[in-house]
């Protein structure tokens, strides 16, 4: 029984493009076993053709017209009395065949088709790369491998001791807090009230403590002459009491220690860590 009687009503609507189906036509023009079978080739031609045309995984469409130039191809040769066997070695191999017709039908695409392949491309790369590095991210565990307060620390400890300005900014500093209202001058801070201008209230008094220090501001000169400042940074229990009292005044009862939580937050963490030169008499 021949393909051209076997093609049904479920087959005629199965390969009919959707434009013959619009207009109310069951075509059925894009059966190639239909098309093949039609040719009335023989059987190992036919065969042939079917086997490249099924192995190029084309569109329909494109199934169609390979086919139609296959048949040709076959037809001529058989026309001009070329045995059939000569026919079929002459045409090579099936899968090399197909896989260059692919090739060459996909390139004539139209353009819509190639932007779109080209974007789900990027798409699949663009989550490729999204879930190995999620993977990674799962598999891997934090480390701090780099201390940052040592790092910062690196141009303090590079001046060295006789060049270093803060010992002569902290005898200044300790120096005039004996007379110094420390009270009076922590309201003031805590109002945020840095210095005292001309003419505002307490700016007599403010001079008048100069001028009986000025041995203090020559110290400060001294101190301000030096290539660093010399002061290293760290949590408040990094420093001495000295530093201490210079940097925020007179304090009651000793910092608290590193034990505990906040021996691992001393551990290279930079949570914590005081910046008093560059916070209280910047």
């Amino acid at each position: 029984m021949s393909m051209a009687r076997e093609q049904t009503l479920w087959r005629r609507m199965r390969f009919t493009p959707v434009s013959d189906a619009l207009r109310g036509q069951l075509t059925g023009r894009l059966d190639v076993d239909q098309l093949i079978a039609e040719a009335g080739l023989p059987a190992e031609p036919a065969q042939r053709v079917r086997e490249v045309v099924y192995r190029t995984r084309l569109w329909r469409s494109e199934k169609i017209d390979v086919a139609t130039e296959l048949i040709a191809h076959f037809r001529d040769g058989l026309d001009d009395d070329v045995p059939v066997d000569e026919l079929v070695a002459g045409f090579g191999d099936a899968k090399q065949a197909a896989r260059l017709i692919r090739r060459a039908k996909k390139r004539n695409r139209p353009w819509p088709w190639h932007v779109a392949r080209a974007t789900s491309l990027a798409v699949c790369v663009l989550v490729g790369v999204y879930v190995v590095a999620s993977i990674l991210l799962l598999m891997g565990r934090p480390a701090v491998t780099v201390d940052y307060v040592a790092r910062l620390n690196e141009p303090a400890i590079a001046v060295p001791e006789a060049d270093r300005a803060w010992p002569i900014y902290r005898e200044a500093l300790l120096a005039g807090m004996r007379d110094l209202d420390f009270d009076a001058m922590r309201v003031q801070l805590e109002r945020g009230q840095r210095g005292i201008r001309a003419g505002e209230p307490g700016w007599g008094e403010a001079v008048v403590f100069l001028e009986d220090h000025t041995d203090l501001l020559e110290q400060i000169r001294t101190a301000a002459a030096k290539p660093g400042l010399g002061l290293s940074i760290g949590h408040n229990w990094d420093f001495t009491g000295l530093d201490r009292e210079a940097l925020h005044g007179p304090i009651q009862g000793d910092p608290v220690s590193p034990e505990g939580f906040y021996e691992q937050l001393a551990q290279g963490s930079l949570i914590g860590v005081t910046l008093p030169n560059a916070s209280i008499y910047s």
